[in-house]
Formats: C-alpha cells, structure tokens, sequence
C-alpha cells in the first residue's frame, strides 16, 4: 500500500490539498502553504499531508519547518526516497550534511531495491566531493536500473574524476549505448579507452561515430589516426596490421603502417608496404611521396626527386606535393630549377604561407637577401605570427647588427609560438650577443645546446658569446665543438673564417 495515496485522506483534507495545489501553481505560495499546514492539522496521522506540506516549505525557504513536516512524514510511514529527498534538502540547507548523509543511507537500507534511494545517496555524495561514495551509490543504481543512460554517464564522470580512465570509457560507452543522443560522447570514450589501453571499446565507439554505412576498417583507421597523434606508433602499427590481416587490400592501412615505417627508420619495410599501391589508386601520389622522402633519407637524391616529380603529375594539385618536389631539386643540386617548381606554385597558390616561406628560405640560400626578406614580409602579411618567417627576420638584422630592438621582438614573438624550437633560441641568444647581453645571451645558447648538441651554429654563436665576455679558455672549447660538428671542410673554413673575424673581447 502507498502511503503517499490520496485515497486514504478524508475528502475535506484532500480538497485542502487540491486548493494548495491549485495556489502554488497560480503563484500564491504562502496562500499554498497555509491550506497544506492545514491539511496537516485535520490529518496529522497521515503522511500525504505532511509531504506535501514539506515540499512547499523547501520552496518557500522555511528549511525549519521543512525539515519538521518530512520527519513527521518519515514518522507517519512515508520513509521511501520521496520524502527522503525533501528532508536531506532541507537539512543541507540548514549546514546539516552529516544528517542529510544518514537520511539518504536509511533510506538505501530500507528500500535496497529502489534505484531512487541510491540516486539521492550519489547526488549528496557528489555535492560534498565524496566522488568514491557516489561511485559506489551509482554503481548500485546501473545495477538496478541498467538503461539509466544519465546514471551511467555520471558514473562514468566521476570514475574519469577518480583517474580510473578505462571504468569510466565503460561508463561512458553503456551511456551512449543507451541514448543515441549522447554522440558527443565518442571522443570522450575513446581518447579514454585508448588511456586505458583497450582499443575494442575505443573501435567500438569510432564505428558509432562512422555509423552503419561506414566502410568495413574504417574504425580501425580512426583509432591508428588518434594513436599516431599521442604519438603511440606500435599502438598505431598494431592496429594497422590486424586490419591488414583482415583487408589485405585496405591501402589507407597500407599508407598509413608504411609512413610509421619510415618514421622509426625502417625503410626496407616501408617500401615493401607502398609497392602495391599503384597508377590509378586515389593514394597513388601519397604513395609517390613517401617513395621520395624515403630516397632523400638515404641521399639518393636524384631518385627522391625523380619519385617527388611523378608525385606532381599523378596530382598536379596540391602545393604541399609542389613544396617537396622543390626542396628534393635542391638537395639533388638542382636549386635553380627548384625555384622556377616554388615560383609556380606560389603564382598558383598565392595565399599558401609555407609555399611563400620555402621560396625565401630558397631565395636566401641563393644569396638573393632582397627577394628573401620580401617573401619574409609576404608570409606575415598572410600569417602575422608565422614563427619562421618571423625568426628569419629577427636574425636577419642580428647577423647585420641592425635593428636590434625590433629583431629581438620578432624573435621572441616566433618563441611564442614555437617555446622549444633549439633554431629560435640560437637567433634570441645572437640578438642578445649583439646587444651585448652576454651572460643572457649564453643562458639562451646553453639551452638550445641542451635540446641539440650536434648544430655547430649554436656551439659558434656560444664561442662568440664567450669570447666577447672574456672567457677564452671556454670560447676556444666551444669553437672546437663547432669545428667537431662541421658537416665537411668547407664548413669548418667558415667557422674558422668568421672566428678570425670576431672583434676583441670586453675587458673584465
């Protein structure tokens, strides 16, 4: 029997609490609560009145009295999560959490069956960051209630809360199980899953966000995508290959395993990947491209350019294939013939940034400083903050000892955009050395130095730093690092050259 049932009142208290009821939704709650407090007083034995009388009290802000009319409702056998849910607000409200705590737990003890009980028991829970409790209350909950979808995406909010990643993808994936609505959660549940290391649930998941007419592997290819972003590239491979095992024919798997392949230097395999993904596959050029890279690696230049150039005419249209054909002429020798490739580009995609910036790096090389400062100028006119654009400048005028207020600006704003870049540092610490900031200057270069040792340039710009401090014996040992790291003898006759050429150093 329901306690909370109208049919056990007396017909004037019910028409009491029908006029209270026809009040509160008017707006006249005080007007309400009188005749609900009146109810209470012809029917104190039954519960129904008190509820009822509870509720109006919590809106009306009386959490004193609100907390009376649920006990007494409790009292009178109304103890379920109905009247459970008014008393605990009520003695929240009142700073009363402890009390409010073992409301919700009576509760759970006499109606263990209820799902409402548990709910409540979470909510509070989670109102005072107990996230374990309300993990457990929850759990609970999806247990009695399994299609909850809104259960089972709270719980799997606070399992993430608790760090248990691969729970709360779980969570998270019966919540969007339940309720197609809840497609928002897919990156969730599989960046998490992948966390976890379970890549089913993460491919789980991709095949919901491709839906039904997905290609078949199309899943597996999502999950290898996001694996080779955290940079997992045995993750990634692992799941290429068992979606090869399955489609040898698959060619983005194909294209995809091969460009690992050849990231972590093993070529052989690479090659061996690419070979069936011939004239008229869609991924015939990428294929081409990746030939090229692959040669230029390994010093063949002649073939990489060869490889780079069928690229180009097996998709005329894309400036990123362009920009590599160009710098395989120029590796291969070729420097002139890569500018007229770069120049043509940039007139069929004058708006491209990094085909601009290849063509004044290109332009620099070939001691054209005009051209190149020009096309430096033309890239921050399309991208304002472009960090190389903005790092050639800077030094630039640094190594022309012009400028150096505004070329140590241009420098740090391209630190801005790329903090860890060892090439910028090198430009901030010659900017600082020709402001003769020397002890900054060396801090700068040190650090450089320590995310590469091999460049000379860095080893030079520290012996320069040196040198003009006073400090030869360390200058001299930084010179040698350079000369040590010089590709070949023309190298080192330039840094010995320009070495000869330092002025003297500061007097200490």
């Amino acid at each position: 029997e329901d306690p909370l049932d109208p049919a056990r009142l007396d017909p004037e208290t019910r028409a009491l609490l029908a006029s209270g009821e026809k009040l509160a939704q008017d707006g006249a709650l005080p007007a309400a609560v009188a005749r609900f407090d009146a109810a209470t007083a012809r029917a104190p034995a039954q519960p129904l009145p008190w509820w009822v009388a509870a509720r109006a009290h919590l809106r009306l802000g009386d959490w004193a009295k609100a907390r009376v009319c649920a006990e007494r409702a409790m009292a009178a056998g109304a103890d379920g999560p109905d009247t459970a849910a008014v008393l605990a607000q009520a003695l929240v409200a009142q700073g009363e959490v402890v009390a409010a705590r073992e409301v919700w737990e009576r509760c759970t003890g006499r109606h263990p069956t209820a799902p409402a009980s548990w709910r409540g028991l979470a909510a509070l829970a989670a109102m005072t960051d107990d996230a374990e409790a309300a993990e457990r209350a929850l759990t609970r909950v999806v247990a009695l209630e399994p299609d909850d979808a809104l259960s089972w995406y709270r719980l799997g909010t606070l399992r993430q809360s608790l760090g248990r990643n691969g729970d709360s993808a779980a969570a998270y994936d019966q919540a969007a199980t339940r309720d197609p609505q809840r497609r928002d959660l897919e990156p969730r549940i599989i960046a998490l899953a992948l966390d976890a290391g379970d890549r089913d649930l993460a491919r789980k998941a991709a095949r919901r966000v491709a839906g039904p007419s997905a290609a078949d592997g199309e899943a597996e290819l999502a999950v290898a995508s996001l694996l080779i972003k955290r940079e997992d590239l045995l993750g990634a491979a692992n799941e290429l290959e068992g979606l090869l095992e399955r489609k040898p024919e698959a060619e983005q798997a194909r294209l995809m395993l091969a460009q690992i392949h050849a990231r972590v230097g093993r070529h052989a395999e690479a090659r061996v990947l690419l070979a069936p993904i011939v004239e008229g596959s869609p991924l015939y050029a990428d294929a081409l491209r990746l030939k090229g890279l692959l040669a230029l690696e390994n010093d063949q230049f002649a073939a990489g350019a060869l490889a780079l150039a069928a690229a180009t005419t097996a998709d005329p249209n894309r400036a990123d294939l362009q920009m590599d054909y160009a710098r395989a002429l120029q590796r291969n020798g070729q420097p002139h013939e890569a500018r007229g490739v770069l120049a043509d580009a940039v007139a069929r995609w004058p708006h491209d940034p990094e085909l601009r910036f290849a063509e004044a790096m290109l332009l620099a090389e070939l001691g054209d400083e005009t051209g190149a400062q020009q096309g430096m100028e033309a890239v921050l006119r399309l991208v304002p903050r472009h960090p190389g654009a903005l790092n050639f400048l800077g030094f630039t005028w640094a190594e022309r000892n012009e400028k150096l207020a505004e070329a140590e600006a241009f420098v740090r704003a391209a630190l801005e955009g790329r903090p860890d870049d060892p090439a910028i540092l090198d430009s901030l610490g010659w900017v600082l050395y020709r402001q003769r900031r020397f002890a900054e200057a060396e801090a700068v270069l040190r650090r450089a130095l320590s995310m590469v040792d091999s460049e000379p340039e860095i080893h030079f710009h520290l012996a320069a730093v040196l040198h003009a401090a006073g400090r030869g014996s360390e200058a001299r040992q930084a010179l040698a690092s350079a000369l040590q790291h010089a590709p070949d003898e023309k190298a080192r006759r330039k840094w010995s050259r320009r070495w000869r050429a330092l002025p003297a150093p500061t007097r200490r």
